[in-house]
């Protein structure tokens, strides 16, 4: 019998992890983390003035849970504030000028705080200059430093950064600023299901982050999650996917109207049993959807050169991400998936990269979008509908130099009777597992699998020491 000591040996060699890696709880001050002083100067100052707020945030989970994070530390500290969820399909992503007006009118802010978005906005940044009104914004998106314009930018990814990480979800950055005004552990709850939901490298501070939120859900009760629980007649999630599938997946549901999110209203005003049960739902009907549409996505792609292209005027924009991301796993390749036709005759891309940079990619075709922005592995851009073809086109006859190769991910090759209850359990202790640090994959010599991937049986070992069989779209995959 292979001793524990071994077994995690293997698994920390095969990982490029330091020994103490189990042990380590990394959290930072953030005083290297660009302008992050200065925003800290300009919120405290503003609310001892007693000056209004406005939360500008995103609708996707990480921007949700940014604003409500955020928001919840200000009020406790006694601020006015005010909070603003753009409609993504109506608005589109960051500050829509025409809602921006009608805020500042509506609200009259004497500052303005985004969460998740707008390091790039420097039309709405000018607009609130000329208007009297300070901006600090947090973010996690890539920017270039042509782009700082002396705004106060909170960012990690800035190309000035000294932070020793730049993996922070927008959670995670606007985390480090509602922590100096309020100690609430519900707030490491908001910022876990922002990190988780973003797909951010499970690593360094995120991995902290999210030991964290499941050490307050061990210790404290809160009602958001215990209504989700409770509705889904499920206990309370003990691992990141029971979190994706109870809490996060509801939450991704979300419907927003002026601004108003009906997750943002649910995870910072007291729930209510009517409106769990309808993210429940939302929740579901997305789910049967987009397994309909992949199984569409995966007859119709296309292979533009040396990439995967998929478009579907019909695909809900809530949809295509997942979509180009399940493809991008299986395919191996950058997938730019298309379509969520709307009124005005746009359509929406979304670029997903398993490995490399697809944003370089919309980059060097940016003459073809409206806009596009977002990260290496994860981004997008806003298209007009007779233009997609000269994409398509375009990509076509565009040269992927980051060369993949494609190989399964075996942390540990074994048989049955070396896997006792005590490894197991030891093993899945690595938790939090996520992006960049998945489940333990083994390859069980003489455990056979109903479905052998490559002629090898490969199981998965979860965060609650149960094993699984691996399937074609598991992060079971490493790529050079």
């Amino acid at each position: 019998m292979a001793s524990v000591e071994k077994f995690i040996e293997k698994v920390t060699s095969a990982r490029c992890l330091s020994p103490d890696f189990l042990s380590q709880d990394i959290w930072r001050e953030p005083d290297e983390i660009p302008s992050f002083n200065d925003a800290l100067e300009t919120i405290e100052r503003t609310v001892r003035k007693g000056g209004n707020i406005l939360v500008w945030g995103d609708q996707d989970c990480d921007g949700i849970s940014s604003a409500a994070l955020l928001h919840l530390a200000l009020t406790s500290a006694g601020a006015s504030i005010t909070t603003y969820i753009p409609d993504r399909k109506k608005e589109g992503i960051g500050m829509n000028i025409g809602s921006l007006k009608r805020e500042i009118l509506r609200n009259k802010p004497d500052l303005v705080i985004t969460v998740d978005c707008c390091s790039k906005d420097t039309e709405a940044a000018s607009i609130l200059r000329q208007s009297g009104i300070e901006l600090v914004v947090t973010d996690h998106h890539e920017i270039p430093s042509s782009f700082l314009d002396g705004r106060t930018i909170v960012n990690c990814r800035r190309e000035d950064s000294l932070y020793p990480f730049g993996g922070l979800s927008g959670s995670g950055t606007a985390l480090k600023l509602a922590l100096k005004f309020s100690q609430d552990p519900y707030l490491w709850i908001l910022s876990s299901l922002g990190t988780i939901s973003d797909r951010v490298p499970m690593l360094d501070e995120n991995r902290t982050i999210v030991k964290r939120g499941f050490e307050a859900l061990d210790k404290f009760r809160f009602e958001s999650i215990d209504l989700l629980c409770s509705v889904q007649e499920s206990p309370l999630p003990a691992s990141t996917d029971e979190l994706k599938k109870i809490v996060i997946s509801p939450l991704a549901s979300d419907s927003s109207e002026n601004g108003i999110s009906s997750s943002f209203e649910f995870l910072t005003k007291k729930p209510e049993i009517i409106d769990a049960e309808a993210m429940v739902r939302r929740s579901r009907e997305w789910m049967d959807a987009r397994e309909t549409y992949f199984a569409k996505a995966l007859k119709i792609k296309q292979y533009a050169g040396p990439y995967v292209f998929f478009h579907d005027v019909d695909v809900p924009r809530s949809i295509l991400g997942s979509l180009a991301s399940r493809l991008s796993v299986a395919e191996g390749k950058k997938v730019f998936a298309v379509g969520a036709l709307d009124e005005e005759g746009f359509e929406t891309v979304e670029a997903r990269a398993c490995s490399g940079d697809a944003l370089t990619v919309l980059e060097n075709n940016g003459h073809f979008f409206n806009s596009f922005g977002g990260h290496k592995k994860a981004c997008g851009a806003k298209i007009k509908s007779e233009k997609v073809v000269g994409f398509f086109e375009s990509l076509s006859r565009t040269p992927d130099h980051e060369k993949i190769e494609k190989r399964f991910r075996i942390d540990i090759i074994t048989d049955k009777s070396e896997l006792n209850d005590e490894v197991l359990l030891t093993l899945a202790s690595f938790r939090p597992f996520g992006q960049d640090f998945p489940e333990i994959s083994l390859e069980i010599t003489d455990m056979l699998s109903s479905n052998p991937l490559e002629g090898k049986n490969i199981f998965l070992l979860n965060e609650k020491a149960k094993l699984r069989e691996a399937t074609p779209f598991d992060d079971i995959w490493m790529y050079d």
